[in-house]
Parts: structure tokens; sequence; C-alpha cells
């Protein structure tokens, strides 16, 4: 993820189904840094917020498959991807501008 043009990665930690943290921040940096984290509380914030990272699910978007792209001379594999709230297969390249293949999951 790219915020301003500055590389961030998002983390997330879970306590017990009671406390969520969630932010850039790397836990283990001491000081000189201009990284967040959030602090959120109770069991139905929580629930919502492993529904929308989308935890919760046995194929996440994102999630790349060990199957194969099915183009010819594409040597992609197939990542779970979702748009318009609808999840399907479509080619690693496909970021690459070298595949469009797609499949319905």
């Amino acid at each position: 993820m790219s915020l301003n043009g500055e590389a961030c990665t998002k983390k997330s930690l879970f306590i017990d189904d009671a406390i969520a943290w969630e932010g850039s921040l790397n836990i283990l940096s001491h000081r000189d840094t201009e990284e967040h984290m959030r602090r959120f509380e109770g069991l139905s914030t929580i629930e919502e917020i492993i529904r929308n990272l989308e935890l919760d699910e046995d194929m996440p978007s994102g999630s790349q498959t060990q199957e194969k792209c099915p183009e010819p001379g594409c040597d992609g594999y197939l990542v779970v991807r979702k748009r318009f709230g609808r999840k399907f297969f479509g080619c690693s390249n496909y970021a690459k501008k070298k595949c469009r293949y797609t499949r319905r999951i």
C-alpha cells in the first residue's frame, strides 16, 4: 500500500476478541517514527474488522493459488480478486498488463 508516495504496511493485532490494534507502526520501533496505531475495543467492533479484512474467509482477496494461468504463453498464477463485491480469479500478471485472464469462482 502506498500513502502519499511513501511505502506503508498496515498491521493488525487482535487480543482475546476484546481489543484490536491497527496501523502502520512497527510495534518494535522505539523512536523517530511518524507512523500510527489505533486501538479498538468491543466484540462487535472486532468482528467487523475481521469481516472487513476478510480474515474469516478461506480465500481472501489477494490470495495466490497454485493454479497456473491457462492462457497460452502466460507464466502467471491465478489470484483471488474482488470487484463490485464479487470475487473472481484473475491472472497474477494482470497488473503488469501482460494478461487479462479472469474466471468466476
